[in-house]
């Protein structure tokens, strides 16, 4: 379906609309809070893609998003909404000041989608430093408990992308959540100016695998045990993580012996991509025994 752009939900042509025959919706330039004037028709929704999504307060009496009494009356409403066909979620933020964390909230507080396959939550960089963002934990938590398999116990998402404003240990916080998780691609935002950045020798740290006590035998669980791909898009304004960090990283995933990793609970890792590095060439000498696994078959790019 082509890009809407919403006018008059409370027309005849919307009412009567087919909307629960629509299997792939791209909406274009909404705000948030019309979202579900749209999601709660189409029941039989496989793929959405939503794009310049306003998250500020629809009314300029309220100081923010947050307060509005719209908001509040759809995030405390205990109707919920489950689309079993939906398996992926692509949504743009983008308006002056953005409230990021009440635009995921309305999309996550009512949604229950248990065949999810692909989620990438977006932010045009030029706002992202007025953001008022934090990610909704609680929510979230509470949307993957609903959409998780109860026969495997297992929520479905194996790949998410992330360009927005939020911490390493948030984000660490969600990949905690995501066991199938196969493909991660995140892309620091180049607006931003705060001191703590995501692409960090932290967050690095928080995707190293134990080989000590590691594995269903000790019942200990390794973050997304099942991560196969990463991609890292630097931001322009970033401060380099240690490449050494990198490497350790990277070399603890790389399991080629598949008795081992089966016993770890592990996949081999088979890509790591880093774009964007303005290293200079002797601060980049720490990728060069990383790219040695290439010779074992590791995927191995790193662009300036």
């Amino acid at each position: 379906m082509m890009p809407y752009q919403v006018h008059e939900f409370g027309s005849p042509i919307f009412q009567q609309f087919p909307w629960a025959q629509i299997t792939t919706f791209k909406l274009s330039t909404l705000h948030v809070l019309d979202l579900w004037k749209f999601l709660g028709r189409c029941i039989h929704l496989s793929e959405l893609t939503v794009c310049r999504v306003e998250c500020t307060s629809p009314d300029p009496s309220d100081f923010n998003l947050a307060g509005s009494r719209l908001y509040l009356d759809l995030v405390n409403r205990s109707e919920l909404v489950t689309l079993p066909c939906l398996t992926s979620i692509d949504i743009h933020f983008s308006g002056y000041e953005p409230e990021l964390d009440c635009g995921l909230t309305v999309l996550f507080s009512k949604l229950t989608a248990p065949a999810l396959e692909h989620l990438a939550v977006s932010i045009d960089p030029r706002k992202s430093h007025y953001t008022k963002t934090g990610w909704p934990h609680d929510v979230f938590d509470s949307f993957v408990a609903r959409s998780t398999d109860h026969s495997s116990g297992l929520f479905t998402l194996s790949s998410l992308f992330i360009k927005l404003p939020i911490t390493a240990f948030s984000l660490l916080s969600v990949l905690d959540l995501l066991p199938c998780l196969t493909e991660l691609e995140i892309t620091e935002n180049s607006e931003s100016y705060t001191e703590e950045k995501l692409i960090s020798d932290e967050f690095l740290y928080g995707l190293r695998i134990s080989q000590m006590n590691t594995g269903p035998l000790f019942g200990a669980e390794s973050r997304v045990p099942r991560l196969l791909h990463l991609c890292l898009n630097m931001g322009y304004h970033n401060t380099p993580f240690k490449t050494e960090t990198l490497n350790e990283m990277v070399r603890s995933r790389w399991i080629l012996d598949p008795t081992c990793a089966s016993g770890m609970g592990v996949a081999c890792l088979r890509s790591i991509k880093v774009n964007g590095d303005k290293r200079t060439r002797e601060e980049a000498l720490g990728y060069e025994s990383l790219k040695e696994l290439e010779r074992s078959g590791l995927q191995v790019k790193i662009i300036p």
